[in-house]
């Protein structure tokens, strides 16, 4: 007989406790346990709608740990086993849970422990969880985290209208089908960006984003009506004296309906009773070879390209694609500013002194010298703007040497917030759609390659979209004759390179490319 009043006889000992029981395995069954708990607390949050985006994401936590617990739980038997039969003791006493020995201060306290760690756990990576799942829909996990490919993007991103919006809002959307089409590709992008397999630079369009009407018209109401609006602007020339010339356009842009304007305009195509569908045949779209407009009334006109027209297997083939916001506005968060202009908004802003002599075409020069990093461009964005004026200008050296640096600095951070040479991302690799200067833009289909079975082009007049008022800079045109009052037709566009007016549609992009090419054959 024992002495002890709280242990057993040795008759009334426990049996053995089956292999289960063993250290390993009771920690990794309370590890799975924290771990569904922590799903489950997920799965809660999902149905009440907190969970969108990537929160995929957020599973990783607790799935991990239901998967390593589960595995120690399994793995702790066999070990357990080999131990006994080796003729060593049980890891873990019977008497450990016997509960006759409730009362024990030790199994009390096992107990207790077991407990709190339990509910701590489960609580504890309930709160990952969930601050997992928020960080995961944020930007700067989008940017910089996990999408470290998507640093260009995220960098351009962050000067677009579009700023103050999460990256998840148009690119994963809300709802169930949302949710799980974002995950599945976000897991893609994953396995991707380990492996280290994506293209430079991240190819657009995204052909698998969700239609416009998804992700513009929360915010963009498609039936209001927005009439015309006023564009100034001021460019600057690429001469010595960086000349400038300023222009106030009216932009027909229209909307609202069909009854408004009787459906003219830009929006036009965006127009509910009308239907415009093209064929491309880049995966860009910049090559549009196949027009259909379906009126209002009913009818159907076709468009194809004279010179090289749609085979037959390109028609079943290819895709017959409905024209839809993001088919113009192609770059609403993520537009790459071209050389041309983004130094052309430095100079009209006053971050660049236009009393440099020659700095809009040098800085273009510069900016588009097709660099193999950041750290080179910024070497050699300050060496070739400083050993210009050595050698044409020294007088800027001597007397200006404070705006010169102020110029190269402001140089230098254009080049890293819109050029990303290791990841070949630019505005030569992203084309902006709105407009016709430095891409094709509106020319993709509004040109004189596309004819119908008539005879008939699409709208090539300039002055169905838009209509120039003036054109010189008050200071230079005092008497104003060069504003007009028309604003149905305005004025034929004044070409600042020999001041020749322009009455017809221009290929703007057989020059103008957005870089230096527009100047390379004027340097003296």
């Amino acid at each position: 007989m024992s002495d002890s009043p709280h242990e057993p006889a040795e008759s009334d000992s426990p049996k053995p406790l089956a292999p289960i029981y063993n250290w390993l395995s009771i920690t990794g069954a309370l590890i799975a346990i924290a771990g569904a708990g922590a799903g489950l607390h997920f799965l809660i949050m999902l149905s009440r709608g907190d969970a969108a985006g990537y929160g995929f994401v957020a599973l990783l936590p607790f799935s991990l740990a239901l998967v390593l617990g589960a595995a120690l739980l399994l793995i702790g038997d066999p070990l357990e086993r080999r131990r006994r039969k080796k003729g060593r003791p049980p890891s873990i006493r019977p008497e450990t849970f016997d509960l006759r020995l409730m009362a024990h201060g030790r199994v009390v306290l096992i107990f207790v422990l077991g407990s709190v760690i339990l509910v701590f756990a489960t609580l504890s990576l309930g709160a990952v969880s969930t601050m997992t799942m928020h960080y995961v829909e944020s930007n700067a996990f989008c940017g910089n985290t996990c999408h470290t490919v998507m640093s260009p993007e995220a960098t351009v991103y962050e000067d677009s209208p579009h700023a103050r919006i999460e990256c998840v809002e148009c690119h994963a959307g809300e709802g169930p089908g949302s949710f799980i089409r974002a995950n599945l590709s976000g897991v893609r992008q994953l396995v991707a960006v380990a492996r280290g397999r994506y293209s430079k630079p991240i190819p657009t369009p995204i052909h698998n984003l969700r239609p416009s009407r998804e992700m513009c018209e929360g915010c963009h109401w498609p039936d209001r009506l927005i009439e015309h609006k006023t564009l100034v602007r001021r460019y600057f020339r690429g001469n010595d004296e960086n000349s400038s010339r300023g222009l106030r356009i009216m932009m027909k842009i229209n909307g609202g309906g069909d009854d408004m304007f009787g459906g003219q305009g830009i929006h036009y195509h965006m127009l509910i009773a009308r239907k415009v569908e093209f064929v491309a045949r880049d995966p860009q779209r910049q090559d549009i070879v196949w027009v259909r407009v379906t009126r209002d009334d009913g009818s159907v006109v076709e468009y194809d390209q004279l010179e090289k027209p749609l085979s037959d297997s390109e028609r079943q083939g290819l895709e017959v694609r409905t024209m839809e916001c993001l088919d113009c506005h192609n770059r609403p968060a993520h537009r790459f500013g071209p050389p041309t202009r983004s130094v052309n908004r430095a100079l009209a802003r006053g971050e660049i002194s236009p009393e440099l002599p020659g700095i809009k075409r040098e800085a273009v020069r510069l900016l588009d010298g097709g660099y193999g990093s950041a750290d080179e461009a910024s070497l050699a964005i300050s060496q070739g703007l400083r050993a210009f004026y050595r050698e044409r200008h020294p007088e800027v050296l001597q007397h200006d040497g404070e705006t010169l640096d102020g110029a190269i600095a402001k140089l230098q951070k254009i080049y890293r917030r819109t050029i990303f040479p290791e990841m070949k991302a630019d505005w030569s690799a992203h084309p902006d759609n709105i407009g016709h200067r430095d891409w094709r833009g509106c020319f993709r289909c509004h040109n004189h390659e596309l004819e119908s079975e008539a005879g008939d082009a699409i709208s090539t007049e300039c002055d169905s979209c838009h209509s120039i008022l003036t054109q010189v800079d008050p200071e230079e045109d005092p008497e104003g004759d060069t504003v007009t009052s028309d604003f149905d037709e305005g004025m034929a566009f004044l070409h600042p390179d020999g001041d020749e007016y322009v009455e017809n549609q221009t290929a703007c992009f057989d020059c103008h490319d957005g870089g230096f090419r527009v100047y390379s054959k004027k340097r003296g």
